[in-house]
């Protein structure tokens, strides 16, 4: 009793001191919900994406680590991280488990790492599991700990119960101070033996919020939240995002968006060696069914656009509003393609410098094999490129269905 009773006074105490520095532990999630309100970047990891037994290490900005004792009880051995649909998850169909035993074992010491690459504020999660209470007091099972020093824990009572072995317990922290990692154990009562899984990560942060528009008049190194656009292209390391009404469209460099969905995402803003106002991608926050705005059909002389956007820079011998980032469509004759079929440049008659040294605009990309001569259509993401000390615009197609080669008539 005398080793309980020292516990408990010790996690109270801890308790004591996280409040006293701004921070609040939760383990109801209601109230956790209402307290988040205040981030505008909150994002939920469900592992429900992928399939069964995937490796569940890296979720955008979180890295996921694991590790417990091996069979000897004594060596730490790394557990790697999957989704698991073997037991009951709080939301359908997986849960975070460990390789092998598909769950995290207490009376292994199993510890579970979440570690970000950037600050966040607020974090938490859902618990799976049946452990039995002991002592008197109980002891409560789990306790979590951030790179701040605050250490919280979990409360005994469950939240509610999937079925048998299966109670659901809440842990979380809101703080007044960002953080970069928080560790998961259990190892508040050496007696307390059971397995468990992990669901629902939730963390938030503080991001700027931005349109296509706006992002470019932004500083490089601004994390933004970027809401109100629809994915345009998808490239193979790049996707091309831009408003309904085609007025703005932005490069987020990254995967996972998809052609014809709205967006929300949180990243950070970069001019890239080119000299293209770019959006490094750091999560997408959520992806809605919409329609993707039709290319904007242009001169070659008009792609890119002379005139600066913000930090944008417009091309040489491009007249007209910047365009760099929207999705286009061009028709001229292909004058001149590189060996390799890695690019090659596309006139319609204006003549204007291509930066290549043939007429046109640069188009790279899905262009297939193409000829010197022959009369295209294609649509693509407006980029651009250096050279000579100057900008050229570039188009980049997504696929070679996006590319029509007019029949030579005979």
């Amino acid at each position: 009793m005398e080793r309980r009773s020292a516990a408990l006074t010790l996690i109270l105490l801890a308790s004591l001191l996280g409040l006293a520095y701004g921070r609040a532990g939760y383990t109801d999630p209601e109230v956790f919900q209402h307290d988040i309100g205040e981030f505008n970047v909150r994002y939920t990891i469900s592992f429900d994406d992928l399939t069964a037994g995937a490796d569940a290490s890296n979720r955008g900005i979180t890295t996921i680590l694991a590790e417990g004792l091996a069979s000897d009880g004594v060596s730490i051995e790394h557990l790697m991280p999957i989704a698991s649909n073997t037991y009951a998850p709080h939301s359908s169909p997986n849960s975070l488990g460990a390789a092998g035993d598909n769950q995290f074992l207490a009376g292994n010491s199993d510890k579970v790492t979440f570690t970000f690459i950037r600050p966040i504020y607020a974090f938490g999660l859902y618990l799976v599991g049946n452990p039995s209470p002991t002592g008197v007091p109980a002891i409560p099972f789990w306790r979590m700990r951030t790179d701040l020093g605050t250490e919280l824990f979990s409360a005994t009572e469950p939240l509610s119960s999937l079925g048998r072995g299966d109670d659901v317990y809440f842990l979380g922290i809101v703080s007044g101070k960002p953080f970069t990692q928080v560790e998961l154990f259990s190892d508040n009562d050496p007696a307390a033996v059971f397995s468990f899984n992990i669901d629902d990560v939730i963390w938030c942060t503080y991001a700027t919020p931005a349109s296509s528009v706006s992002a470019k008049s932004l500083v490089d190194g601004t994390d933004i939240l970027l809401s109100g656009v629809i994915v345009t292209r998808e490239h193979s390391d790049r996707f091309n995002v831009e408003t309904a009404d085609r007025s703005s469209g932005i490069a987020v460099c990254g995967l996972g968006g998809n052609r014809g969905r709205a967006i929300s995402l949180y990243g950070t803003l970069a001019i890239n060696p080119n000299g293209e106002r770019v959006i490094n991608l750091l999560q997408i926050i959520s992806q809605t069914s919409a329609t993707a705005p039709g290319p904007l059909g242009m001169t070659t002389r008009s792609v890119g656009g002379g005139a600066s956007n913000g930090l944008q820079v417009g091309c040489t011998e491009s007249t007209g509003l910047n365009n760099i980032g929207l999705d286009v469509t061009i028709t001229g004759r292909v004058t001149a393609v590189a060996s390799d079929y890695s690019w090659m440049t596309v006139d319609d008659g204006c003549g204007r410098s291509s930066g290549t040294g043939s007429p046109g605009v640069c188009v790279v990309g899905a262009i297939g094999n193409r000829q010197e001569g022959e009369l295209v259509r294609l649509s693509g993401s407006v980029s651009l490129f250096p050279s000579g000390g100057k900008h050229y615009p570039l188009i980049r197609v997504a696929h070679i269905k996006d590319l029509f080669v007019f029949p030579i008539k005979r």
